[in-house]
């Protein structure tokens, strides 16, 4: 898409919230209908860089601010604050987005610390309008502030409510549900900003490996980023195990599957997906009463609440039917799928098997 065609996007923010405004950046930038500009995406410093920053703000058609203690103390954020509201009172331009990113009514801001007249206008009115739909009413005359959104409670949410303001598309990194838990948990580690980035780069590489099918170089990034992970001690990160353990069932290698996730289930054995990749190693090796007791355990989980259901627990059961049935325990397969809620019953993979047992029983 070419550049003038482009929505241009300012984010401010404080250098403390790096992590969180590259996050920002790169899920605006994935909708390839902006142009986003934030200082340290360039890499410059010097004396002509305070001009650039005044250029990019009087050409962006918005500026995200990202409140947080950090900002309310940045003398930086100040004046790009300042800026952009005297632009957008010459120009229209630069509408203020004020993203809540940390909250500082929770004890992690001196309160005697200076805020910018706009932040303490903004905080002033979500006091008194609990209903962030009504902010834009009570703002006062000639503010270019439209909109609050708050990131601390669910990102994912809230990154879908910015792109809807700004009228671009959603467009999440990746439709792979791995893929998403990779991310959750990398910004749920509270690592660094430097290890975060650099789990984020290793896991980019891996996908970017294994969908241009190089199974070799896939494998040793994503043994890479476990090791990684370990060394920064960040034990809960799980999904780049799920990954390799998917990747060696992918490449037929259901023995070093196998072993994978029975290394995680030991380690993590209330995650329910490492329950599900044991059984579905077991039962390619042929051991289907290990993988009934595994798709059983992983069902379990499902339904203790530990872990979203749904379809989910739909492919258990069908799974865990098939080891079933090759263990000639037809009723038990049977039985699994009646307890199935009853949207799921009539569904072809389902009806399937059920045909498939009462062939086999001869009915």
């Amino acid at each position: 898409m070419a550049e003038d065609t482009l929505k241009r996007i300012f984010v401010s923010y404080a250098e403390e919230d790096q992590v969180v405004a590259t996050r920002i950046d790169n899920d605006l930038s994935r909708t390839e209908k902006v142009k986003v500009w934030r200082y340290q995406s360039k890499g410059k410093v010097g004396a002509a860089f305070p001009v650039e920053i005044e250029e990019n703000l009087a050409n962006s058609q918005f500026v995200c601010l990202l409140d947080s203690p950090s900002a309310r103390r940045s003398a930086w954020v100040r004046k790009e604050c300042e800026l952009a509201r005297h632009y957008f009172q010459r120009t229209g331009r630069a509408e203020l987005v004020p993203c809540r990113v940390a909250d500082a009514n929770r004890g992690e801001c001196n309160p005697n610390c200076p805020i910018p007249t706009l932040l303490k206008k903004v905080s002033t009115i979500l006091a008194r309008v609990p209903n962030e739909r009504n902010l834009g009413e009570e703002l006062f005359e000639q503010q270019n502030v439209t909109t609050f959104i708050n990131f601390t409670a669910d990102y994912d949410e809230a990154i879908k409510r910015l792109c809807e303001h700004l009228e671009v598309p959603y467009n999440p990194r990746s439709q792979v549900p791995r893929d998403r838990d990779f991310q959750r948990e990398a910004y749920a580690a509270k690592l660094t900003i430097r290890q975060t980035n650099e789990l984020l780069e290793r896991y980019f590489y891996f996908r970017t490996w294994h969908n241009g099918e190089d199974w070799a170089a896939a494998e040793q990034e994503i043994l890479t980023l476990i090791k990684l992970c370990d060394f920064f001690g960040a034990r809960n990160i799980v999904s780049p195990r799920i990954a390799l353990g998917v990747l060696q069932a992918e490449l037929q290698r259901h023995d070093a599957a196998r072993a994978t996730f029975h290394e995680l289930v030991t380690k993590h054995p209330s995650d329910p997906r490492g329950w599900a990749g044991l059984a579905g190693a077991q039962y390619y090796l042929n051991s289907y009463s290990d993988a009934v007791i595994s798709y059983r355990e992983c069902l379990n989980l499902l339904r203790r609440g530990d872990a979203e259901r749904g379809s989910h627990e739909r492919d258990m059961v069908h799974n865990l039917g098939w080891a079933l049935v090759a263990l000639e325990r037809f009723e038990e397969a049977l039985a699994e799928i009646e307890n199935l809620p009853e949207r799921f019953k009539m569904e072809p993979s389902l009806q399937k098997l059920r045909e498939h047992i009462r062939f086999s029983k001869g009915v």
